[in-house]
């Protein structure tokens, strides 16, 4: 394969930084979209818990354990996605670092010491701390692996793991609301359908002297 001329170099390289940008928007766009939907899921089963303590319906606490179903699938789904793209941002990272080596980005400047007024000719055109941190990898692939345990990526998959344990706690805590109301509410009886005993009023002694007794005396409200 014929190596590609400087001309055909650099139209790949403005293809790659193009497409790094768009990955790595991409990848942005989707944490704080995903972020902001779990949360109001979230906010939206707080409040409705808040308001199903007056009502004490059991079937209340019941519907309020879809948001932590939705919130777990949510944030793995939001992994999984963002994982991808954090992936193919960091692919185009490695080809702009070998198609900056083929066009001599990566290395000083030694022709610029010629030139009066000329700082920093030593330094490549590409930031010396990227030319560092590319150097200390064997491959591009040992490269994508570290970068993925490192930097905002490793927070943002923290703050959805976070996520997903959250809905597992609130998933087991609103389930176990749910049995403890239905619980109750099924051991209960109606009190209108249990019949009030007799009452019992004390009748006088006749003056015989007979021994005194009790009647029963039917409820007022009894018809």
């Amino acid at each position: 394969m014929a190596k590609p001329d400087q001309e055909m170099l650099l139209r790949l390289y403005d293809l790659v930084v193009r497409e790094e940008h768009y990955f790595l928007d991409a990848y942005q766009v989707r944490v704080g979209y995903y972020t902001r939907l779990v949360l109001a899921i979230a906010g939206v089963t707080v409040v409705g818990l808040y308001l199903a303590s007056y009502t004490a319906e059991w079937y209340h606490f019941a519907a309020l354990c879809v948001g932590p179903v939705l919130i777990y699938a949510l944030s793995a789904t939001a992994r999984d996605g963002c994982y991808r793209f954090y992936r193919r941002y960091l692919e185009a990272v490695t080809s702009r670092a070998k198609i900056e080596q083929e066009l001599d980005l990566s290395t000083p400047r030694p022709e610029a010491e010629e030139r009066d007024h000329t700082y920093w000719a030593n330094e490549p055109y590409v930031p010396p701390r990227h030319v560092t941190a590319r150097k200390r990898h064997r491959s591009s692939e040992e490269f994508i692996r570290s970068s993925m345990r490192r930097g905002f990526h490793r927070w943002n998959e923290r703050l959805l793991r976070g996520f997903e344990v959250f809905s597992g706690v609130a998933f087991v805590g609103l389930l176990f609301l749910t049995v403890l109301r239905a619980t109750e509410s099924f051991s209960l009886v109606d009190p209108a359908q249990v019949e009030p005993p007799p009452v019992v009023a004390p009748v006088s002694a006749p003056e015989t002297g007979e021994p005194i007794e009790t009647v029963p005396v039917p409820d007022p409200i009894t018809p």
